[in-house]
């Protein structure tokens, strides 16, 4: 992940890696769809990729990706793999439904640091604590509010209001 590393796992240098037997997948956050069709365009049969990105995920499998590793999932499992079975079965409209359904909870997810905002969901749903480690800080009660605004679209009940 560039934005937690600092580094950018590029195409050429991913070409180097397929060449080991062992690399069989890879997981694709650099945010750069240029750089998804790249490696897609060159990926060596039997490779994977799979998006790491949650708002990528639709445009990331229309390219060739082969599905999701996803932060909403874990908070809207059903919704998120409706979202990518539609994607990956060819269902256009309905994962564009999908994905504009998802949209304001993946970016509501990310107004912080990850971790955080999906941690206070969970607990917001009675799913989880909300603690987070240092240097990590909970979420604010700003990022709370946009999550607590989202939940009755996704039936979603504030069942821990902490």
């Amino acid at each position: 992940m560039p934005g937690r590393t600092g580094l950018n796992l590029l195409p050429k240098d991913l070409a180097r890696l397929w060449a080991i037997p062992e690399v069989v997948a890879v997981k694709e956050s650099s945010g750069s769809l240029s750089q998804i069709g790249e490696i897609l365009r060159t990926i060596p049969e039997g490779k994977l990729l799979f998006s790491g990105d949650d708002a990528l995920a639709l445009p990331a499998i229309a390219l060739g990706a082969t599905g999701l590793i996803s932060v909403v999932g874990n908070l809207l499992p059903a919704e998120t793999k409706a979202l990518v079975d539609a994607a990956l079965s060819g269902r256009r409209d309905e994962a564009r439904r999908l994905h504009a359904l998802l949209l304001p909870m993946i970016d509501a997810l990310f107004l912080e640091s990850n971790p955080a905002p999906l941690k206070a969901a969970l607990a917001m749903a009675g799913h989880s604590s909300d603690a987070v480690r240092l240097p990590l800080a909970p979420a604010s009660e700003a990022t709370r509010a946009r999550l607590a605004e989202l939940f009755p679209a996704f039936s979603l009940s504030l069942k821990n209001k902490g």
